[in-house]
């Protein structure tokens, strides 16, 4: 009587194996980018309240702006005093910004008295966070009534 595995045994649980840990794979990545884009909406989402505060605070929305830029992987987002003195910023890898349909690559956001946000001069209402790899979007709305109002779905 023999005592141990075959070869044909061993080949299918490392077959199965290679399975399992594919679709773990998978799912980790696809976790991962889905964790991305929350942290990605919830940090701009974060910036846009905090500088309609600090535009209250002051009665000055003018003074306060947050700045959009991409590079080759990278979006950079940029909050400002003055458009010079930098208050806060975060990079993103993978990470899609869209406005008014249009996918940002550079632009400056602003509020205006009436609660209102601009984006280089243009009214808009919302805010489209994609990865590049997945179709999870996440939207942030900005509302006029009750300025400030600030809601991520």
């Amino acid at each position: 009587m023999k005592k141990g595995f075959t070869l044909i045994e061993m080949v299918i649980v490392v077959a199965i194996l290679g399975i399992l840990l594919s679709i773990a794979y998978i799912n980790f990545t696809r976790a991962n980018c889905l964790a991305e884009v929350d942290r990605a909406t919830n940090e701009i989402a974060a910036m846009l309240r905090d500088m309609y505060e600090y535009g209250n605070k002051e009665l000055d929305y003018d003074k306060y702006s947050l700045e959009f830029q991409t590079t080759s992987n990278e979006l950079n987002i940029t909050m400002k005093k003055n458009s010079t003195d930098e208050i806060r910023s975060a990079k993103f890898k993978n990470i899609e910004i869209k406005i008014n349909g249009t996918s940002i690559i550079n632009g400056i956001v602003k509020f205006n008295s009436d609660g209102k946000t601009k984006l280089d001069g243009t009214d808009f209402s919302e805010i489209k966070v994609k990865h590049k790899s997945y179709s999870n979007e996440k939207t942030i709305t900005i509302y006029t009534i009750s300025q400030g109002t600030i809601k991520v779905e």
